[in-house]
């Protein structure tokens, strides 16, 4: 199981990276946009909202992956720090296996999304670039993200120590 998630938190690392690539494209496009549309010239990007479109798609998906592999999303104890520690844990596990079967549906619906846009050859409006390819990104974020949940959950050891208490 170690050998999965060590594989799995780097491959994840690798995304990340794509998801940080794109970010910077994306800021690139957008002010050489900007600038050209302020010259006076009154030029653009042809396409350029496509890009930032399918873009986000990549952002967003692979970094709900690297977050949940690194624990970086951001949770609201307010009510369940107030419970004792076997509580906070008996929840915390209940909340993750929520999570999980909502992301594995999610999964679901995202692979049966890529066929469904390959056979009807939909594209972006101007550039025509093919939605398969990022539902394709979008289920590995997905796929990713549920996988690292159920490891969370079966893994109790690996939950957040919420104070110094013993069960």
């Amino acid at each position: 199981m170690k050998k999965i998630h060590s594989a799995l938190s780097t491959f994840t690392r690798y995304i990340s990276w794509a998801g940080l690539a794109a970010t910077f494209f994306l800021m690139v496009v957008t002010t050489i946009d900007v600038i050209l549309r302020k010259l006076p010239i009154n030029a653009s990007i042809t396409g350029s909202y496509d890009m930032t479109e399918m873009g986000m798609v990549v952002i967003v998906f692979f970094g709900i992956a690297y977050f949940q592999s690194e624990h970086g999303h951001v949770r609201v104890e307010m009510f369940v720090e107030k419970f004792p520690y076997t509580v906070r844990c008996i929840v915390e596990g209940v909340v993750n296996l929520v999570e999980a079967v909502f992301g594995a549906l999610m999964c679901y619906a995202a692979f049966q999304q890529i066929s469904t846009l390959f056979a009807r050859g939909t594209g972006t409006s101007v550039l025509r670039i093919p939605h398969w390819p990022f539902a394709v990104f979008m289920t590995i974020g997905l796929l990713i993200f549920t996988i690292f949940l159920a490891n969370w959950n079966a893994a109790p050891s690996a939950w957040p120590v919420m104070s110094g208490e013993l069960l």
